[in-house]
């Protein structure tokens, strides 16, 4: 289990890190835009990196989406709770 998570590290956040860097110049980067998308413009890849902006947006609203759930259930169990309805009292 150990070393399928460090293969998994190393090829899905330290490899594409080091292609980029021997592929895109630093000049270039900003913090404006997707720095995967921007190096595949410069190769005249607009259409991929539309995918991939989209794709980064996507996963920033559904970790949104799971951060916003995970506490509207916290919540709904905490207000069930009877020990929680004991603190209520004290305010």
């Amino acid at each position: 289990a150990i070393r399928s998570v460090t293969f998994r590290i190393l090829f899905i956040y330290i490899f594409p890190i080091f292609c980029l860097m021997l592929i895109f110049p630093w000049e270039n980067a900003s913090t404006n835009n997707s720095v995967f998308a921007d190096a595949l413009k410069m190769y005249h890849m607009k259409n991929a990196a539309i995918a991939v902006s989209f794709v980064t947006l996507a996963a920033a609203i559904s970790s949104s989406n799971s951060g916003i759930y995970g506490t509207i259930r916290s919540l709904s169990a905490l207000t069930q709770d009877p020990k929680t309805k004991e603190l209520k009292k004290l305010q």
